[in-house]
């Protein structure tokens, strides 16, 4: 609250949704919640929803790090924006990869930046004379399924002090943007692109297989399709399968072919 009110807010207009009762809170899952979150948005008639961060919603019986499970449960929040127009934002962090791929970096399966229309990364700015030390971030969008690729933004964090409900001074931070744009691409956000730093196509490939079965076994197919549909060829996918030595089995004897990682990578 303090934040949205530093960002001058009509805190009015904004609510907490949760199951439950306010006593006896129950935790918002998706995908099973999405009907009674659809019902609370046709009720208060919401222009957006937040769901941050996106992972500690998912229904801990899923395998976040497996496509499918995760397409289901993004598309029960399709659904919710489709049918209702509001917007939702679902915001999710950066895995401890090394890659400088946005599509590559975020937590869980690939298929979150598959299914969403579109992705923003928010970092530092680097062109910060302050370097990460400094207050300057740049918000650029990595992946669009609706329009060419906006300009990144450029925003300033600063410190605000605002009331608190009983007349008390709260201090919080507070992000505007500086009205300039930034040549920094998503990919610059992560570490530079190009010259002796750029990574080769086999490095992202052998990431995107650990981020991938870092869950347990998946279908060939699936894992497959995932790759593609980030670029990555089956011919590149083969040489990152051999690198990181993935193990191939069937499903039954006549069942469809299943990866995962060998057990020392684990």
């Amino acid at each position: 609250k303090p934040r949205l009110m530093a960002a001058n807010a009509d805190v009015t207009r904004v609510s907490m949704f949760q199951m439950g009762s306010r006593n006896e809170p129950v935790p918002f899952r998706i995908p099973q919640d999405a009907v009674e979150l659809s019902r609370r948005v046709r009720e208060r008639n919401a222009a957006l929803v937040v769901i941050d961060p996106l992972i500690e919603f998912v229904d801990g019986k899923l395998d976040s790090h497996k496509s499918q499970p995760m397409r289901q449960a993004m598309a029960s929040l399709n659904s919710i924006a489709r049918d209702t127009g509001c917007a939702i934002l679902a915001l999710f962090h950066l895995n401890k990869g090394s890659s400088n791929d946005p599509l590559l970096r975020h937590e869980a399966s690939a298929a979150l930046t598959q299914v969403v229309r579109g992705a923003m990364l928010l970092g530092h700015d680097p062109d910060d004379p302050d370097g990460e030390d400094g207050s300057r971030r740049v918000l650029a969008t990595t992946s669009s399924n609706l329009a060419a690729l906006a300009p990144s933004l450029v925003l300033k964090i600063s410190t605000r002090v605002v009331t608190g409900g009983q007349g008390e001074p709260i201090t919080t931070a507070a992000i505007k943007p500086t009205g300039e744009e930034s040549s920094a691409s998503g990919y610059d956000l992560l570490g530079q692109r190009g010259g002796d730093d750029e990574r080769s196509t086999l490095d992202e490939a052998v990431d995107f297989l650990r981020a991938e079965l870092a869950g347990g076994t998946q279908l060939a197919q699936v894992v497959t399709t995932a790759a593609r549909t980030l670029g990555i060829s089956d011919r590149t996918l083969k040489r990152a399968r051999d690198k990181l030595g993935i193990v191939a089995s069937k499903r039954g004897f006549q069942g469809p072919w299943q990866w995962s990682l060998p057990k020392e990578a684990n």
